[in-house]
């Protein structure tokens, strides 16, 4: 079966989407086998992405298939459309989606690590704060109540409203605030906050 056959021309074409469907695979084992809920919640998160890549995947090898094994033809025309193998629109389609994928996941991070980090008291920042919270007071050896101060912290909350919500005094609440700082290895409490985000 060389590469001039109809045969040799699909699977010529169809290496890339083997190769993704190969990644998609390896994240779904990947989210199958994970004990950590917290790191599950944080995979799951990438469903919609996951479902997207997986259908125009599996329209670009149906459109190669049908080009190649079924009318056996390097491409045709569909009233005023070339349809073709160089023109596969379902591949260009996944690429499109997988730009356009990559561009909200970017801008969405660096509005969070870099420009300001989240204030408000959104349910949607709230349940970020907590999936990744457990994952970076494992990273860094938080103990539980240094997670707590980090908490609130992150919510804006000064050391005197720590101190209140926590019915601890507020010069306990320095000590755990340079112990975070020593432990996650930043300057201030906004580098601590940022460092947060940059690895949310």
């Amino acid at each position: 079966m060389g590469a001039d056959t109809p045969e040799g021309r699909f699977w010529f074409y169809s290496l890339r989407m083997i190769y993704v469907f190969w990644m998609l695979g390896f994240g779904l084992f990947r989210h199958l086998t994970c004990r950590d809920e917290t790191e599950r919640t944080r995979m799951a998160r990438g469903r919609v992405a996951f479902v997207v890549v997986a259908v125009l995947a599996a329209l670009v090898v149906a459109e190669d298939a049908l080009l190649f094994l079924v009318l056996r033809t390097d491409g045709f025309m569909l009233g005023p459309i070339l349809i073709s193998s160089e023109r596969n629109y379902a591949e260009n389609l996944l690429f499109l989606a997988g730009a356009l994928l990559a561009i909200g996941y970017a801008v969405r991070s660096l509005a969070l690590r870099f420009e300001k980090p989240p204030a408000d008291e959104s349910d949607e920042r709230a349940a970020r704060i907590g999936d990744n919270l457990l994952i970076y007071a494992r990273r860094h050896g938080l103990t539980d109540r240094e997670s707590e101060v980090l908490r609130l912290i992150l919510q804006g909350k000064d050391n005197q409203n720590i101190a209140s919500t926590l019915t601890i005094a507020p010069s306990t609440v320095r000590v755990y605030v340079h112990r975070l700082l020593q432990k996650t290895g930043c300057e201030n409490r906004q580098g601590l906050i940022q460092d947060f985000w940059r690895s949310a």
